[in-house]
């Protein structure tokens, strides 16, 4: 469910007047969320730096993020299976915005089923790199994006949900929290469906 990638882009970006050069490297490929991370540059010029992410290479980028002066930054919500290209520039004080670096490109894994029985789900993510994280919530239900129930499961990242209705489909999603309660964008949504319990009649 929750997931990481972790991409190293090293360098700053160019334009005029120039702000160098990018060099982009990924690694630690998981399934949905990327972590990026670049060099700051040491052109006075660079006033900030946007990410643009798709899933169609060679720049058409379907999503766009200014990330401010930032030098690390998340993308959540990323499709299970999918392969997305990236590039990063920099703009300074007037907006002008620098060529893009070299375009790097990922395959984010496949979600994992669940374990599921008759009445208990098992339910694992990946650790959230981010050292302020301080735990995870699931919230799950029977309506897609509407969840009814909320379980603050703590500083795990397995957990087993039981006491399902058998038969019924559930959504689930995870979040992660602060040391003060700030919650994470939700992660990707799963959805599996209760399997009858067997019947233990002979013939």
């Amino acid at each position: 469910m929750k997931s990481i990638f972790w991409a190293i882009l090293l360098g700053v970006a160019s334009n005029t007047p120039s702000f160098g050069q990018f060099a982009l490297n990924t690694s630690a490929i998981t399934s949905t969320a990327a972590t990026l991370r670049w060099n700051k540059s040491t052109d006075q010029d660079v006033k900030g730096y946007r990410l643009h992410c798709g899933l169609t290479p060679g720049g058409k980028y379907s999503r766009f993020v200014d990330v401010g002066n930032a030098t690390t930054y998340t993308l959540s919500n990323l499709i299970p299976g999918k392969k997305y290209y990236c590039v990063v520039t920099s703009y300074n004080r007037s907006g002008k915005e620098s060529p893009p670096s070299n375009e790097i490109s990922f395959t984010v894994s496949p979600a994992i089923a669940p374990a599921i029985t008759s009445s208990t789900v098992a339910l694992a993510w990946d650790r959230s790199p981010s050292r302020g994280v301080k735990g995870y919530r699931l919230h799950y239900g029977t309506a897609s994006r509407g969840y009814s129930s909320i379980i603050d499961v703590g500083n795990v990242t397995t957990y087993k949900i039981s006491n399902l209705t058998a038969g019924k489909t559930y959504y689930v999603v995870v979040t992660s929290y602060d040391k003060a309660g700030r919650e994470s964008p939700v992660s990707n949504e799963i959805s599996f469906t209760v399997s009858s319990p067997a019947s233990n009649k002979r013939k």
